[in-house]
């Protein structure tokens, strides 16, 4: 998750570490939400921590708003997706 971290700190420039914690049970809420509303069970790997961390920012930035997703960030959700299903389709 300290990767994750990481990430989600750099694409909002923080530096500080005041939000770490609210930003840890973000990225945790993120990937429940990931395997229980979409299927996508997180694997660490660069894209699928890259793919947590997008839309992390995403919800955080988006939390007092009803913007919809924008669409690179559905299509890489959406092709995650796919990808899960060939990974449990060839096991």
């Amino acid at each position: 998750m300290d990767t994750i971290l990481e990430i989600v700190k750099a694409r909002l420039g923080r530096l500080d570490t005041a939000l770490d914690p609210y930003f840890e049970t973000l990225i945790s809420a993120t990937i429940e939400k990931l395997r229980e509303e979409h299927g996508i069970h997180v694997q660490p790997t660069a894209s699928d921590n890259v793919l947590v961390a997008d839309y992390a920012v995403w919800r955080y930035q988006n939390r007092d708003q009803k913007d919809s997703m924008p669409e690179w960030l559905r299509q890489d959700l959406k092709d995650r997706w796919m990808a899960e299903r060939r990974i449990n389709r060839d096991t």
